[in-house]
C-alpha cells in the first residue's frame, strides 16, 4: 500500500524549481514600443481602398460569408423544388396523354 503522506522534501524541491526559472522581465519601454509599432502599421495601411478591395474585405468576414452561404443554399433548394415540380408536371401530362390517346407513344425515362 502506498503512503499518502506528502514528501518531506517537496517544499525544498519547489523552492529549487522556482529559483532555477526566474520570471522573465519585459524590457524597459516595452509597451511604448508595441504601441509605436501598431501606429506605424496603421500609417502604412492605405486609407482609400478600391471598390474591389472593399468588397473583398466585406465578403471575407465570417458573418457575411455565413449569410451568403445560407442564402445560396436556400436559393438552390428553391430552384431544385421548382425544377422537380416542372418535371413532375410534364411526366403527369405525358402519362395522361398516353392513357387518353392510344396512338401517342411516350418514352418514359
Amino acid at each position: 500500500m502506498k503512503n499518502s503522506q506528502p514528501n518531506p522534501d517537496g517544499s525544498s524541491l519547489r523552492r529549487i524549481l522556482r529559483e532555477s526559472h526566474p520570471p522573465a522581465e519585459l524590457p524597459r519601454r516595452f509597451k511604448e514600443e508595441v504601441w509605436q509599432r501598431i501606429q506605424a502599421t496603421e500609417r502604412r495601411m492605405p486609407e482609400n481602398r478600391s471598390f474591389l478591395e472593399s468588397l473583398l474585405a466585406l465578403v471575407f468576414r465570417p458573418a457575411f460569408a455565413t449569410v451568403g452561404l445560407a442564402s445560396l443554399m436556400l436559393a438552390g433548394g428553391f430552384l431544385g423544388v421548382q425544377a422537380g415540380e416542372s418535371r413532375s408536371r410534364e411526366r403527369a401530362q405525358a402519362r395522361y396523354i398516353a392513357t387518353v390517346s392510344p396512338f401517342h407513344h411516350v418514352s418514359m425515362p
